[in-house]
């Protein structure tokens, strides 16, 4: 991508000034969408029977939420993918030298025919895209879906934002759909095999939120979204929602679902692009090397030898990128796939599930939050809640750098109270004693945390 370290400040400045609430991640993905074009494909239109709810293909993609400044120019097909030859991005009032795009990545990101002729490796997958899943099908047109019994003027529009990159228009009721109606309907329109581990969340605060089932769309969306329907003076507005791994699992035992592991991998993929788990750069060039070994296949020569096929942003951190020598940094990503030849990706989306469930913030959800001391003033702190406990981390601006400070075992917290933007942490033990009383700690969550 073009001026990537420049352009990187430009949508974080972008998204802090404009409230956006899309992470970083996907700002960029969106960008990538617009840039490069999307995969032309015949998607039919599908009906449930007997259901509450029937399901059709969109005739235009949605517009995205980035700069109306940005802009493709010069479409043309190779492969069956729409690629452009040349952009330009405008900062303000100083217009940037267009530059051209490189097309060789969305070259080879594209989607692929998957025929099912059943099993034939212990690691079987059914592989149906060429590159980072997440960002190929973000492309996509999004489905829509139509919950019935739902009168016009109280019609709105929520965005379901799959783990693959899928988009979902569903129309409904906010007054009367729940969290969980919502879920069964994305459940059912999508075959989701094992969904207990998926839940339906909002980013609120910059912060991913699981909903509760019962929870009423209308309880959770901006006043602008939900209205007032009787004045019939509120637009037609979106509302985005994501599923995202909600639990888990210590290991890969006892899944049997390729589905399960699969989401467990784009939820993993996402999560190291969006810094939620910790992990060095060592660690991510070697996720990286079978990352692209289970989104490529075998490394060719004739195929990704002679240019580069992937893009770096899509692997690594957009934030370790600075300062790097990138073109360095991408030989090493490729000769980490070409030592995977001949494992099969499926197997390499296992391996790359073992090696993060060892890295320490595994399985731990981080909301920002406030820790208010009678001594050192208001901290900035990472809350985050796992499957051990309860643990505090420093928080800096950049918010990247997660430092524990804190940490708190289930079975050693003696209250854990949640009240009014206000989370109170009563430990108990002599380690938390201070003159004979326990040591509270306060902390002041930034929006409402559900």
């Amino acid at each position: 991508m073009v001026l990537r370290k420049k352009n990187g400040m430009v949508i974080s400045d972008y998204c802090k000034t404009h409230s956006q609430n899309k992470p970083f991640s996907h700002i960029v993905m969106d960008l990538y969408s617009e840039v490069m074009g999307s995969p032309s494909q015949c998607l039919a239109d599908r009906r449930q029977k007997g259901g509450s709810w029937r399901m059709a293909d969109s005739e235009h993609r949605r517009s995205n939420s980035f700069p109306k400044k940005v802009y493709a120019l010069s479409p043309l097909k190779e492969n069956n993918t729409n690629i452009v030859k040349s952009s330009s991005l405008n900062y303000g009032d100083s217009p940037v030298r267009k530059q051209p795009v490189k097309r060789v990545p969305s070259r080879l990101y594209r989607t692929a025919a998957f025929e099912d002729s059943g099993p034939t490796t212990k690691y079987f997958s059914p592989k149906t895209c060429i590159g980072p899943e997440f960002v190929v099908r973000a492309a996509n047109p999004s489905k829509l879906i139509h919950i019935t019994g739902v009168k016009s003027t109280q019609r709105r529009n929520v965005v379901v934002i799959l783990l693959n990159g899928q988009k979902l228009d569903i129309t409904c009721d906010p007054s009367t759909t729940t969290a969980e109606k919502l879920f069964e309907v994305i459940v059912q329109s999508e075959t989701m095999e094992e969904n207990y581990t998926l839940g339906l969340a909002a980013l609120l605060g910059g912060d991913f939120v699981f909903l509760p089932p019962s929870t009423k769309l209308s309880k959770i969306a901006s006043v602008i979204w939900s209205g007032d329907t009787k004045k019939h003076t509120v637009p037609l507005c979106s509302f985005t929602l994501y599923v995202r791994v909600r639990f888990f699992l210590p290991s890969l035992r006892g899944i049997g679902s390729w589905s399960t592991k699969h989401h467990l991998f784009l939820q993993l993929r996402r999560s190291l692009l969006e810094q939620l788990i910790e992990c060095t750069l060592v660690q991510h060039i070697t996720l990286s090397g079978l990352a692209l070994q289970a989104e490529f296949g075998d490394y060719r020569e004739q195929e990704h030898g002679c240019e580069e096929y992937f893009l770096l942003e899509h692997y690594i951190p957009d934030n370790l990128l600075l300062g790097t020598d990138e073109v360095a940094l991408k030989a090493r990503l490729q000769n980490c796939h070409r030592q995977r030849k001949g494992l099969d990706p499926g197997r390499a989306e296992e391996m790359f599930i073992a090696q993060v469930q060892c890295l320490p913030t595994y399985g731990a959800h981080f909301f920002s939050a406030t820790w208010l001391t009678k001594t050192c003033g208001d901290i900035p702190m990472w809350v985050s809640v796992s499957g051990e406990g309860v643990s505090l981390h420093s928080r800096t601006t950049e918010g990247y750098d997660k430092h524990l400070r804190q940490q708190f075992a289930w079975k050693d917290i003696k209250k854990l109270s949640y009240s009014k933007h206000y989370l109170l942490i009563l430990p108990g033990g002599d380690s938390s004693s201070k003159a004979g009383k326990l040591y509270k700690f306060k902390l002041k969550m930034e929006h409402k945390k559900y």
